[in-house]
């Protein structure tokens, strides 16, 4: 029997190929689950985190200050149209900028077509919408954010094109992230909370990699997945909320020893 598939998304200013490497030891604890990574359509410089370690070509799929944002987004719907097609896709994980990505195509009703659920690494706002109809969802500055947590007075808007993103999430939130105000505000105006889940760690803006961490992931994703599998009205009745303590889980009426 096949394995469930997982399409991948990079952040800004990486690849395909960075991504791989970064996400190696979470691969390495779901050999459940096949990982395939795609390259994002936008050339780029490095971004956070990518210099010195990584060398060349970088992408992005959104691109800063663009005179035609709506046009961009359409280019970033039909670059994946083609590998949504060809890759039975059961879920969709991604990084950062790729988040935003990932969450506009949870909310387009054809691109999401077999895709049962969504993993978001340090996921950034606002999300990209990907019929490029709803511009003020495209760059921070459409509603009066900005990279480095300092904000405008013009208010975020919330996210209004279309409903909640309903299927099954699970999402990483790093104590010490730059952009935590960005996490949360991509999950609590995006994501339907009965069906998300919640892993609260220590560290950066990163990929998590160290084994608490990782053993945390493993164990929300495989809970989810048999769910998927196992129920027809996937509800999680509340026990969503993990808050990560070495290398205890602890959730609600549980706590799960990961060694």
């Amino acid at each position: 029997m096949a394995k469930p598939s997982i399409l991948c998304l990079h952040g800004e200013g990486c690849s395909a190929e960075i991504l791989a490497i970064q996400t190696r030891a979470l691969r390495l604890a779901l050999p459940q689950f096949e990982f395939h990574f795609v390259d994002a359509p936008f050339a780029s410089p490095a971004g956070p985190g990518i210099l010195p370690f990584f060398e060349p070509p970088y992408y992005s799929w959104i691109k800063q200050d663009s005179a035609s944002p709506g046009a961009d987004a359409r280019v970033v719907r039909s670059f994946l149209e083609k590998p949504l097609a060809l890759g039975n896709f059961n879920g969709v994980l991604a990084f950062s900028q790729g988040c935003r990505v990932a969450t506009g195509l949870l909310r387009d009703a054809v691109l999401k077509k077999g895709l049962e659920f969504g993993v978001f690494l340090s996921g950034t706002y606002p999300p990209l919408c990907l019929d490029g109809d709803c511009a003020t969802c495209y760059l921070f500055r459409d509603q009066g954010l900005q990279l480095g947590g300092a904000v405008t007075t013009k208010q975020p808007l919330r996210w209004d094109h279309g409903d909640l993103v309903a299927v099954p999430s699970l999402h990483i939130h790093a104590s010490r992230d730059p952009f935590l105000r960005y996490n949360r505000l991509l999950l609590g105006r995006c994501f339907d909370a009965d069906t998300s889940w919640l892993i609260e760690i220590e560290g950066d803006h990163q990929i998590p990699n160290n084994r608490g961490d990782v053993d945390a992931l493993r164990l929300a994703l495989l809970e989810i997945w048999e769910e998927l599998k196992s129920v027809d009205d996937l509800r999680f009745h509340g026990v969503k909320d993990c808050k990560v303590n070495g290398s205890i889980v602890v959730r609600e009426l549980e706590v799960v020893d990961s060694n």
